[in-house]
């Protein structure tokens, strides 16, 4: 809060003359007219619906998939946290040398894979590290794909941007909880882990092969 503090003020121009729907408008349609902020927003969808769900489901991981209790989901739930917290360290090295499509794909893959690797380990100790190795993998995607959208943002739809992404993402997440939670009632955790790797590895593939994944990478300064 602090810091906020000490980044000066800019005049930037607002949309008072306009309505709140009129706003909402304005806000879509300059978000979607753009490749890389498309882009953005595909690939926070991918993480909303695939990935982040697994923080949610720790709880169901320690309980059914390590018949664990109270203890050992707290073991769990803080590797995933000091594996993000990791991350985000070594994102502020590991930015300044990589485009941000690289880190964006190589992060993602690499939580894919973690997540299908949280279904099949049948020890806790095995799950603590990828549970770590997940987190460490979650951060770099999630704040390289926020920083390129707003890269890619003007200040006048900064605002609009952001909120159309938080929405977006805070829709998705829940609904896919959901569905994986049926899955993992009806057949198994694992089940429901190995499914949500493979087709986020599948997804991710596609879209790195339609090229889409090239508009991340911010403008030039």
């Amino acid at each position: 809060v602090g810091a906020l503090f000490l980044i000066p003020a800019r005049p930037v121009a607002s949309g008072a003359g306009e309505s709140f729907l009129q706003n909402i408008r304005s806000g879509m349609r300059y978000a979607f007219a753009s490749p890389g902020i498309r882009a953005c927003l595909t690939v926070g969808g991918l993480v909303g619906v695939l990935l982040a769900p697994l923080t949610w489901l720790i709880a169901v991981i320690a309980t059914d998939g390590f018949d664990t209790g109270e203890g050992e989901f707290g073991v769990l739930a803080s590797s995933f946290g000091f594996g993000a917290l990791l991350g985000a360290v070594l994102l502020v090295f590991i930015e300044q040398h990589v485009p941000h499509r690289r880190v964006v794909v190589a992060a993602l893959l690499s939580m894919s894979s973690f997540v299908i690797l949280a279904g099949l380990v049948p020890e806790l100790w095995m799950g603590v590290v990828v549970l770590f190795l997940a987190g460490a993998s979650f951060t770099p995607a999630v704040s390289t794909v926020v920083a390129a959208m707003q890269a890619h943002t003007d200040d006048e739809f900064r605002g609009r941007v952001m909120s159309l992404w938080l929405m977006w993402f805070g829709l998705v997440s829940p609904l896919a909880v959901i569905i994986q939670g049926v899955i993992a009632e009806l057949m198994s955790i694992g089940v429901a882990l190995v499914l949500t790797g493979v087709v986020s590895i599948i997804a991710m593939l596609m879209f790195v092969a339609s090229g889409r994944h090239r508009a991340i990478d911010p403008p030039p300064a």
